[in-house]
């Protein structure tokens, strides 16, 4: 296998042929993510005609679902990402650190699966008192986490492919999901004719089925790929070295997603306590919020497998120049998706939350983190680019910084307005920017300049050369 593939030049290094390469890699991802967001706003449109209340205990699901989604695509995922990428740079030999992240992303899965899917009301009642929303949020919660290997293995799977450079597949697999998603979806939660649906239950069924079919079409394309070399064997080469490579990026950016997980939690709780519409507008304020989600993903996945592999080629130029102009792509698109959502009439906000009231809470929110959350892009970019050369903690950092910040303020100031909520929202999304921008080291050489300079060791007007991390070498 040579070390890059033939779809993603390398011979260019200027800024407009880094700019095309992102492109290229990042377009598939993007309309996959996009295909995959159409699908979540047409759910929460069936959802929002279930009632009110099933809107806003399919909210109280939110947190822990995008947990779990986080951790398995950007966590867990970005590590494997990363580790196939970095090995196909260097040695061009990965078969062994394939095994590792399905080994990996099965067990995760099993776990998410005996930990929240069969009890998942004693999370939902420290959320909220009213034992109605507990129980419909139970409803979805059960069938949805019962599934999460499914979840996990199809996001580990996809981040194998992007790895090697191959972003189309993912994003093949995942279109010829999303449409059956679509020709089941009305059925199952509305019901059709005779049949009375089966409501939020029917909703993550439908989920879980759409994770299984990419599970089957995402191992057949792996599986093609190693033709006479089967990936899962009895006697599979695995040593302890490739799970470590990657582990050292998934296990803190996984752990990374639990933080913004928990920060998450701590706002649906402070939404929950100004009332049933509060608590639904910030739900469909998040859901909206996650068609701009399409964007931060598709551009930090394609700076971690190029970066990746300009890393683990020795190419630090390229590897830094990757990361700046990613961070400057993600934070012009994101924030004209943001402004487009803050300035979107009520009547669409309506057609999407079932009720005025709750339309008016989800536009009281999207008027004040609309506009800003291209700075949580940029930020975003250099913690996808830090992963790529086995650097993630500054974005732990980061977010560990933003949930202190949170959960402060909600202690001794906490927000009685969504106004307020809002507020410090975004001020969490512009610490969280700052800050990891700062701590990316070798991917933005100004901060270790400023750095040197007050320590009183500039050399030769700039901060020391920095040293890449050991890699380790890959066998099969």
């Amino acid at each position: 296998m040579k070390p890059y593939s033939k779809s993603i030049p390398i011979d260019d290094h200027t800024w407009l042929g880094v700019v095309r390469r992102i492109t290229t890699f990042a377009f598939p991802t993007f309309l996959f993510m996009v295909m995959n967001s159409g699908v979540l706003i047409f759910e929460l449109w069936l959802i929002s005609h279930l009632g009110a209340e099933a809107l806003a205990a399919f909210s109280l699901c939110l947190p822990l679902i995008l947990l779990m989604i986080t951790m398995s695509a950007g966590g867990l995922g970005g590590g494997v990402t990363s580790a196939v990428a970095r090995s196909l740079g260097n040695t061009g030999r990965n078969r062994s650190v394939i095994r590792a992240a399905l080994i990996l992303g099965g067990g995760a899965g099993i776990f998410f699966a005996l930990a929240v899917g069969l009890n998942p009301g004693v999370i939902f009642s420290w959320l909220s008192s009213d034992a109605v929303l507990v129980s419909q949020a139970v409803d979805y919660a059960v069938i949805y986490f019962l599934g999460a290997p499914l979840i996990w293995l199809s996001n580990t799977l996809a981040g194998i492919h992007r790895g090697l450079a191959q972003p189309g597949i993912p994003a093949k697999v995942g279109a010829v999901s999303i449409g059956l998603q679509l020709l089941i979806s009305y059925p199952l939660i509305l019901g059709i004719g005779s049949y009375d649906g089966m409501g939020l239950t029917g909703a993550a069924l439908v989920r879980v089925i759409g994770f299984g079919i990419q599970v089957v079409l995402l191992w057949r394309a792996l599986d093609n790929r190693f033709v006479g070399e089967p990936l899962l064997s009895r006697f599979m080469p695995v040593g302890r070295h490739h799970f470590y490579d990657v582990l050292i990026v998934g296990l803190p950016s996984s752990f990374n997603t639990l933080v913004a997980a928990i920060i998450s939690i701590v706002l649906t709780g402070l939404a929950s306590g100004m009332g049933i519409h509060e608590l639904g507008g910030y739900g469909v304020s998040t859901r909206f919020e996650a068609i701009i989600f399409p964007v931060m993903f598709s551009i930090g996945t394609s700076l971690i497998a190029l970066v990746g592999m300009a890393w683990g080629a020795g190419d630090e130029v390229l590897a830094r120049r990757y990361v700046t102009a990613g961070a400057w792509m993600s934070l012009v698109l994101t924030s004209g998706l943001g402004i487009a959502l803050a300035t979107a009439p009520l009547s669409f906000l309506q057609f999407f939350s079932g009720d005025i009231e709750t339309a008016q809470a989800a536009k009281e929110i999207l008027v004040i983190t609309g506009p800003t959350i291209g700075l949580l892009g940029f930020g975003l970019a250099y913690s996808f680019g830090c992963q790529g050369i086995k650097r993630p903690l500054p974005a732990l950092t980061a977010t560990l910084t933003r949930l202190m910040i949170t959960i402060l303020i909600a202690a001794f100031l906490p927000p009685t307005s969504l106004t307020g909520l809002s507020v410090l929202a975004v001020s969490g999304m512009v610490l969280f920017a700052v800050v990891v921008v700062m701590s990316s080291g070798p991917l933005f050489p100004w901060a270790q300049v400023g750095k040197a300079w007050l320590s009183g060791r500039v050399i030769n007007g700039g901060a020391r050369s920095i040293e890449q991390p050991e890699r380790v070498r890959l066998g099969n």
